[in-house]
């Protein structure tokens, strides 16, 4: 039986990356920042501001001008205010090349891959994360477990499908899915786009046979009409994961007092968590999570800025983040007795 130890708390986590992971996200940052030209970009920022700031200035004297009726004198103004605004323009475009060439060479540099595996060896070594894959999550799942999208809505875009393996036994995948929903007007003739995000996890479970059985956790009503709700000694426990299934003896073993205790516990620890509602379905060969998030939940968010220190910042903490999250939804199937 697992104890409450075997989940990492966030501030053991934090304290980890801290030391292991952003010194990694540093030396690539640093390294791109050491190719721009710090004195060339300061030039390009002051000429930008100075021409913008001319040109406001001429518009402001030219508004003042046209209502005093000095037409001579507002064609003059109104010339110098807009060369002011197109080479201001100019120097806004370099200055936005310089951050295009910094992302591309953060992206292109930095080892995701390395980090995701260091990240998760960190958390639990026992996941496992293996990069991305393409054959774990089918496009029919991704249709069936939705959260809370409208049938009518239509998938617009996939992302690249992540994979991990739970105790060198059971493997799971990541996806998240933009979808979108045409609304006709009912005068038929406007038309309103609405965009819902999901995603999905998925762990394959058909290595427990016939220890494997049908269950689902935090749904309020029945998403197969065999399942039941199963009242167990734990009226919070019950109250809050709503458990049901078609095999109350099973869910008896996988929840005993202690892993109910337990996994209380771990849900409600979860300030550290983007994602704090989620649904879960046992099919008994597969499980299956689906919450809402964004397209980028499990990918590396590099800012377009030319702050090196908001760079550094923002892009390690939305990986940890994400990593926690992650951790924090697989912590929920993996504490009580099923996987073993």
């Amino acid at each position: 039986m697992k104890v409450v130890s075997d989940y990492k708390k966030f501030d053991a986590y934090k304290l980890e990356v801290d030391e292991k992971l952003v010194p990694l996200f540093k030396e690539v940052i640093d390294e791109a920042f050491t190719k721009v030209n710090q004195t060339l970009l300061k030039r390009y920022q002051i000429l930008m501001w100075s021409f913008y700031g001319f040109g406001v200035l001429m518009f402001l004297l030219g508004i003042g001008l046209f209502f005093n009726s000095f037409d001579y004198g507002l064609l003059i103004i109104s010339l110098f205010g807009i060369i002011s605004a197109i080479i201001g323009a100019i120097f806004n475009i370099k200055i936005y090349k310089v951050k295009k060439s910094v992302y591309n060479e953060i992206n292109q540099n930095i080892n995701d891959n390395l980090l995701y595996k260091k990240a998760f060896e960190m958390l639990e070594p026992k996941f496992k994360y293996l990069g991305k894959s393409e054959n774990i999550i089918t496009p029919r799942e991704i249709k069936v477990y939705r959260w809370d999208v409208p049938a009518g809505a239509e998938i617009e875009k996939v992302s690249h499908e992540k994979s991990w393996i739970i105790d060198g036994k059971y493997p799971v995948g990541l996806v998240n899915v933009k979808w979108f929903q045409i609304i006709e007007r009912s005068n038929n003739k406007e038309k309103e786009i609405r965009y819902y995000y999901s995603s999905l996890i998925k762990i394959d479970t058909r290595l427990l046979k016939e220890k494997g059985f049908s269950f689902t956790l935090f749904k309020s009503f029945s998403f197969w009409s065999n399942l039941q709700k199963i009242k167990l000694e734990n009226s919070d426990f019950v109250k809050t994961f709503k458990v049901r299934s078609d095999d109350e003896l099973k869910i008896r073993q996988m929840y005993t007092p202690l892993s109910m205790e337990l996994s209380m516990q771990r849900y409600q620890d979860n300030k550290n968590s983007k994602v704090t509602k989620f649904h879960i379905y046992s099919t008994g060969e597969y499980i299956y999570y689906t919450f809402s998030s964004d397209m980028g939940f499990m990918e590396l968010d590099i800012p377009f800025t030319l702050n090196k220190n908001k760079v550094v910042n923002k892009t390690y903490y939305d990986f940890m983040i994400d990593t926690y999250t992650f951790y924090y939804l697989l912590s929920i199937i993996y504490i009580p007795n099923y996987l073993d």
